[in-house]
């Protein structure tokens, strides 16, 4: 079951097929998946944050959430 691998044992996908360009985009999924769940973005800091990604142009930094 895949439910049960992610909550009793943490499973998570690899990111290692990501190319090195994708780091902010790791770092955001990374977040998303800590075990404390204030860590983690709210729905609307994750669409905020993906919506700047989403336009090459402009700068971005790490997340911040």
């Amino acid at each position: 079951m895949i439910v049960y691998a992610v909550v009793a044992q943490r499973v998570r996908p690899s990111l290692t097929e990501l190319d090195a360009r994708d780091e902010q985009l790791i770092d955001v999924c990374l977040q998303c998946w800590s075990d404390e769940p204030d860590a983690r973005p709210t729905a609307s800091q994750l669409m905020s944050y993906l919506l700047e990604l989403s336009h090459p142009s402009s700068t971005l930094s790490q997340p911040q959430f």
